[in-house]
């Protein structure tokens, strides 16, 4: 007496495989998509912050009256200072000056490149940097 061998595949488990693999496939993806996309944000903050902090350093630079022993910022110029180094370095802020010090706010824009594929098309990365102005004796 032989038994026979059945080798075939239940019905339910055909495809399986194939579904398995396009899951991995896609997840994959996304994860490139976390490191490459992210990456770029993480660039694009580290960029406007150094720019914003530049920006508000050569702002807060502008003193008068330092020789009268009562140096003050000049908010006209180091606002216009500040607002100069944002537009040679490409990057558009606002810029506030006072006696106290100078405050520059940037922002930018991250368009996505692998993680558009799932929807999400761009970050928005924002940054505040401030200075004050120090007299040394």
């Amino acid at each position: 007496m032989c038994m026979r061998q059945d080798n075939s595949h239940s019905s339910g488990d055909r495809g399986s495989l194939s579904a398995f693999v396009a899951c991995l496939v896609t997840m994959f993806i996304a994860l490139a998509g976390l490191t490459f996309d992210g990456g770029r944000v993480i660039s694009k903050y580290v960029e406007i912050s150094d720019v914003a902090a530049n920006a508000a350093r050569a702002g807060s630079q502008m003193l008068v009256n330092i020789r009268t022993g009562n140096p003050q910022l000049d908010i006209p110029t180091a606002r216009a200072r500040a607002e100069s180094v944002l537009r040679l370095s490409g990057v558009s802020g606002n810029v506030a000056a006072t006696h106290e010090g100078i405050v520059v706010k940037v922002r930018g824009v991250v368009e996505m490149k692998l993680l558009s594929l799932f929807g999400v098309t761009k970050r928005t990365v924002s940054i505040t940097r401030r200075a004050l102005p120090m007299v040394g004796t």
